[in-house]
């Protein structure tokens, strides 16, 4: 059973022990090639990270605006 990866440059699927992606040809690194071997997918990984993010910055700013406006009837009541 042969284990694949995504390129974290341009998401070529892989085999997992590759040092470096055929198609754009960067060279990756121990952690690259042993996140691939353990199951990790470092794309899928990056997106999850900025899906978070996303949904951080969103609840941020409902906070603050709902924070304003609580902050304003309070000022001129």
């Amino acid at each position: 059973m042969t284990l694949y990866a995504r390129c974290s440059d341009c998401s070529e699927q892989i085999a997992a022990d590759a040092a470096r992606c055929p198609v754009c040809l960067k060279e990756r690194t121990r952690k690259e090639i042993f996140d691939a071997l353990s199951g990790t997918d470092p794309v899928e990984v990056a997106q999850r990270k900025g899906r978070a993010s996303a949904a951080l910055w969103m609840v941020l700013a409902v906070w603050v605006v709902y924070g304003g406006v609580r902050y304003q009837q309070h000022s001129t009541a």
